[in-house]
């Protein structure tokens, strides 16, 4: 989604910490990094839309109680516990924090100055990662990870490398000699790529939800074959898809509605797997000209 529209976010600095970075372009958004969230200007309004499909849509929002103090989210497969669950449920739930995209795990913090390179429970949420913090009383034993530090040290904090002149090599004489003639290799079978885009459509309502006026749904039928050597989700949260207007757009929740859709499963390397995924974007206008796979550190693009 995107909005023309600006507006003010209230920021608490015991949730976000301090600035750390300058507004930038970001693609069609203007962001602004702090040391533990990034801000994107169009983020009330794609939070407000996301979660108003998804109330209006009871097989999508539907939640089941996976123990007393844990709560399943279908969506994407995941569950919330304890100490993680009262957090987001205290700091803004789904609109601020997302899904869970992961179970909880033990990882190591980046380095000094992004980090403390100390070993922390998390768990990953769309939006967020949230951090167990033992040695802290409540609240503050919860607390959200560095990622606008990570982000913005990674992107804009290291200098360019620098450039090697070029090296100019003295031209040689070659006797000509003849070749023997050789035996031309076999066709070798197509190679096969990450992401294929079987076929794509457009909608103006899935399962009777409609866009927002003027919208409209861009919906693809893709196959996803894990090419890596390890293990990757199909979840369709890792997915973009970008406009001929530089506009990138993330899966519209409506696509879980649609009779095809592509479902969240762990990929081994070289299984498949195949379905519809719906993107949200103006009527008249735009053009889709690629969709991308974004895992972490594995990501891939495919031209429409």
């Amino acid at each position: 989604m995107r909005c023309s529209a600006c507006g003010k976010l209230f920021i608490s600095k015991s949730i976000f910490c301090r600035q750390c970075g300058n507004q930038l372009q970001n693609s069609s958004f203007l962001v602004t990094r702090f040391k533990r969230l990034s801000f994107f200007l169009t983020f009330m309004f794609m939070t407000t839309i996301l979660t108003t499909a998804l109330v209006n849509t009871s097989p999508v929002t539907s939640t089941a109680r996976a123990a007393d103090d844990c709560q399943l989210f279908p969506e994407t497969g995941f569950q919330v516990c304890g100490k993680f669950l009262a957090y987001w449920k205290n700091n803004g739930g789904l609109t601020q924090q997302g899904y869970p995209i992961s179970n909880v795990v033990e990882e190591l913090n980046a380095p000094p100055p992004v980090g403390d390179g100390k070993l922390y429970k998390v768990q990953y949420f769309q939006r967020a990662r949230f951090e167990d913090h033992p040695e802290n009383q409540p609240p503050f034993d919860v607390l959200l990870g560095l990622l606008g530090s990570e982000q913005y040290q990674a992107k804009y904090a290291n200098p360019a490398p620098a450039t090697t002149p070029p090296v100019t090599i003295a031209p040689t004489t070659i006797a000509p000699t003849t070749a023997a003639p050789t035996t031309p290799a076999p066709t070798a079978a197509p190679k096969v790529q990450f992401l294929t885009v079987r076929s794509t459509r457009y909608a103006t309502i899935i399962s009777s939800i409609t866009p927002v006026s003027g919208s409209r749904y861009f919906i693809a039928d893709i196959l996803i074959t894990n090419t890596t050597d390890k293990k990757l989700s199909s979840s369709p949260i890792w997915l973009s898809m970008k406009t001929d207007k530089a506009y990138s757009y993330d899966v519209a929740f409506e696509g879980y509605l649609l009779p095809k859709n592509m479902k969240s499963v762990d990929l081994a390397p070289g299984e498949a797997a195949a379905g519809e995924v719906a993107f949200e974007i103006p009527a008249t206008g735009e053009t889709p000209i690629s969709i991308t796979y974004d895992n972490w550190d594995f990501d891939f693009t495919v031209r429409l």
